[in-house]
């Protein structure tokens, strides 16, 4: 009797397993940067054609920063799964909401001193301000979606992500979190945007999903540019008035949601 041939068997026992094409391997980091590099360059690139408007800035990012790790994960043939748009579970959604709205407290008393010291005079968030008190509505709702949605993708889905693979969840998160400082472009706001950046990059590593980063990241500018317009006058005083009191309040919320997001967090996404 002849002996069976041993790829049909193998095709036969494990379902026609041989047959179907290996999942694509993690990029080189050097393919991440590369690729987030083009992202930043058509951002600038499109932002100077069209002008410095909300519309502009809004077509700047989805151009660069949203279309480019998009197309750059559909000509590897990748998932979408490798850019973490995937869904999330509940406990990291809910610990993102609370650490956006706690956040930007922090990073307001952690912004004022360093502001004092460079003598900045609101010199760094003016062209901020001014478009929060021209079109308060417009300004609300375009900053406090199209910058959350693309800048995670970039820095979050494609940095963090991309790089955990290959140098590890911890320098991942930090390269992250320094790209995500760079690209504003403010020396004022480094250190808070490296904060809020190392948070937002511990959310993406813990859930494998973007969504909580983006999640937070919108309550945290939605929170900020409502007051930036003027909207709760009565929460501003407050915040003026009992300053050691929210700050407080912001830390424990902050500490509370990545507490939250930690503990849902996937068996094999621990930050190390």
């Amino acid at each position: 009797m002849p002996s069976p041939d041993q790829k049909r068997t193998a095709s036969l026992y494990h379902a026609g397993g041989d047959d179907r094409p290996p999942p694509p391997a993690p990029p080189a980091a050097s393919d991440v940067g590369l690729t987030f590099v083009l992202a930043v360059a058509t951002t600038l690139f499109v932002g100077v054609l069209v002008g410095a408007s909300l519309p502009g800035m809004a077509l700047a990012q989805l151009a660069g920063l949203g279309a480019i790790p998009l197309v750059a994960a559909r000509a590897r043939a990748a998932p979408l799964a490798d850019l973490g748009l995937t869904r999330p579970s509940a406990g990291a959604l809910a610990g993102a909401a609370l650490l956006g709205a706690g956040i930007w407290l922090v990073n307001l008393h952690l912004v004022a001193p360093i502001t004092e010291a460079l003598d900045d005079g609101r010199e760094s968030t003016r062209a901020l301000e001014a478009l929060v008190t021209t079109t308060p509505v417009a300004a609300l709702l375009v900053l406090s979606l199209v910058p959350p949605l693309c800048e995670e993708l970039a820095c979050r889905g494609l940095l963090v992500l991309g790089l955990r693979a290959r140098l590890g969840p911890a320098a991942a998160v930090a390269i992250g979190a320094v790209a995500f400082a760079a690209l504003h472009l403010s020396l004022v706001r480094a250190a808070p945007m490296l904060v809020l950046g190392a948070a937002l990059g511990a959310l993406t590593v813990w859930s494998r999903s973007v969504v909580p980063a983006v999640v937070a990241h919108a309550v945290n500018n939605a929170i900020s540019l409502t007051l930036a317009a003027g909207y709760a006058p009565a929460i501003t005083r407050g915040i003026d008035t009992h300053r050691a009191a929210g700050f407080a309040g912001a830390l424990a919320l902050c500490l509370c949601g990545l507490a939250l997001a930690w503990r849902s967090r996937t068996t094999d996404s621990n930050l190390s």
